[in-house]
């Protein structure tokens, strides 16, 4: 079955959300155990907002735009 145009838009979406949310997921427990062993004074990893998610969504559909 072919996807229509917001099936695959939401796909994308999903997709990019997910990368976003790994990163900050990687980021966050890389900070955690440092600050765990007192090894940084930095502050936690920011949170993603929406427009990182929106950005990271664009940029995968740019890829798929293109053949």
């Amino acid at each position: 079955m072919n996807k229509n145009a917001y099936e695959i838009r939401l796909d994308i979406m999903r997709e990019a959300k997910e990368f976003v949310m790994n990163e900050y997921d990687r980021e966050w427990n890389v900070w955690y155990s440092l600050f765990q062993e007192g090894k940084t004074t930095d502050s936690a990893p920011k949170y993603p907002e929406l427009k990182n998610i929106l950005a990271k969504a664009e940029e995968f559909y740019k890829f798929v735009e293109n053949k």
